[in-house]
């Protein structure tokens, strides 16, 4: 191993995967291990339980026992079901470090980020309904609000990754985005390509849009090859400028390329635009066109406090709901 491949190495953190009984959960547990492995560095397995009060009571488990007391048998429980199903997808190994947690998800997540210094979390993607979402909010969508670190959330991720591709804007997220893809793709010798779309102006603002798609196209190629491009030292990297909506236009890049993994940054955006409007990466994670990767970009201003004040550390299940 070289100095650029150890330094590699060793810029990487522990990696956090939720997992539940879930075929979704599984395959990401799988990815998930492989890629800490490729990274050296360890692989936490947590799984989430909710408090005893909100459990069902089985018939077999007596009543009248104590909160603490159903918490302990419902672990147990808990315990052997994902270790039964997570049997071949991850070494006996990561069965044998497997943790059981009670308590709320996402804050007790980000309390688990902090206690092992982690640099990924990673859950596996399943789709809900467009009214499931917008009332309640999926875990996956509730952790890039939250955290401070990327978001894996894996949909048959193959490992080792082959195709890497990062969709960047002309933000301050560009540099985080290309850089942790670049990482990825070193990793396993992936293929790096690199994707900018133009999104047509607003409706109704009196610009003719083929004058327009040509003169922003050219203008963001001119800062694009300027800005970002240079980002990566990657020497085949692939470099493309879309036009149209963002998130198909992302999609179909993905699909030209076969991409098993895009990377896209997340900007800090307010209540309403996240639940009303709904952001790139917001749109990105209810369509899922393949596993993605999403950067947390946290200015100054924008830093959200991780919400730890539970006492209570868990981790929801590893299909992201």
């Amino acid at each position: 191993m070289n100095v650029e491949e150890r330094e590699m190495r060793t810029s990487w953190k522990p990696i956090l995967v939720a997992v539940d009984g879930s075929p979704a959960a599984a395959a990401a547990a799988r990815a998930a291990w492989a890629l800490a492995e490729a990274a050296g560095v360890t692989c936490h397995l947590l799984h989430a339980l909710p408090e005893a009060w909100e459990l069902p009571i089985e018939p077999r488990i007596e009543t009248g026992l104590n909160p603490a007391e159903l918490n302990r048998i419902a672990a147990e429980y808990a315990r052997e079901t994902i270790a039964g199903e997570l049997t071949g997808f991850v070494p006996p190994e990561a069965l044998r470090h497997l943790e059981i947690r009670i308590g709320r998800p996402v804050a007790a997540i980000a309390a688990a980020v902090q206690e092992y210094d982690v640099g990924l979390v990673v859950g596996g993607g399943k789709h809900h309904s467009a009214l499931g979402r917008w009332l309640v909010g999926s875990t996956a969508h509730s952790l890039v609000r939250t955290l401070d670190v990327p978001v894996l959330v894996a949909r048959d991720l193959p490992v080792p990754i082959e195709n890497v591709l990062a969709a960047v804007d002309l933000s301050e997220a560009a540099s985080p985005t290309v850089h942790l893809a670049e990482q990825i793709a070193a990793l396993f010798e992936a293929a790096l390509g690199l994707v900018h779309v133009v999104a047509p102006p607003p409706a109704g603002v009196g610009f003719p849009s083929s004058l327009f798609q040509v003169e922003a196209a050219d203008r963001s190629r001119e800062q694009l090859t300027r800005y970002v491009w240079p980002l990566t030292t990657c020497p085949d990297v692939r470099t493309n400028v879309r036009y149209g909506s963002i998130e198909p236009e992302i999609a179909e890049a993905a699909a030209a390329c076969e991409a098993d993994l895009i990377v896209v940054g997340s900007h800090g955006k307010g209540w309403f635009d996240r639940v009303v409007i709904g952001s790139t990466t917001e749109r990105l994670l209810n369509a899922l066109p393949a596993s993605l990767l999403i950067v947390p970009v946290v200015t100054g201003r924008e830093r959200r406090p991780a919400r730890t004040e539970t006492p209570h550390l868990a981790l929801q299940t590893g299909a992201f709901p």
